[in-house]
């Protein structure tokens, strides 16, 4: 995983959703798939996401930077979000290693990301990872 930006429902039509916006790289998930044999789990949401970044889980600069100009980009297909039934919530997620010499973790989400996340109804959450 690196940046992933995913839009979720419960009563999402994901095949509608990413005919409308017109980005061709979403992958598509549907509310009833199986997503864990071994524990015998369904999904209870719909969702399509998309790659926006392929820098490392190292490179959170590097994801910020690929995830605004995605933004940018894709501004116009990406405001329908807003105003498409179903969805629930949209959001960017930023993959990171945990960084084991330090103690505190901080990430800067520059003006100009949230600008735009919030423009477009598009929510931030970071996962760190321990490898």
């Amino acid at each position: 995983m690196s940046c992933y930006l995913s839009i979720i429902g419960k009563d999402l039509d994901v095949d509608a959703f990413v005919e409308r916006i017109g980005i061709k790289e979403f992958e598509k998930r549907f509310k009833g798939e199986l997503i864990s044999a071994r524990r015998n789990k369904y999904s209870e949401h719909s969702s399509a996401s998309v790659k926006i970044s392929d820098a490392g889980f190292e490179n959170f600069k590097q994801q910020i930077e690929e995830a605004e100009v995605f933004l940018n980009t894709y501004k116009d297909n990406l405001k329908c979000i807003v105003d498409t039934d179903g969805v629930e919530y949209a959001n960017i997620n930023f993959g990171v290693n945990e960084l084991l010499e330090k103690s505190v973790q901080s990430f800067y989400f520059p003006i100009s990301l949230i600008t735009i996340c919030e423009e477009l109804k598009i929510s931030i959450e970071t996962t760190v990872y321990k490898l």
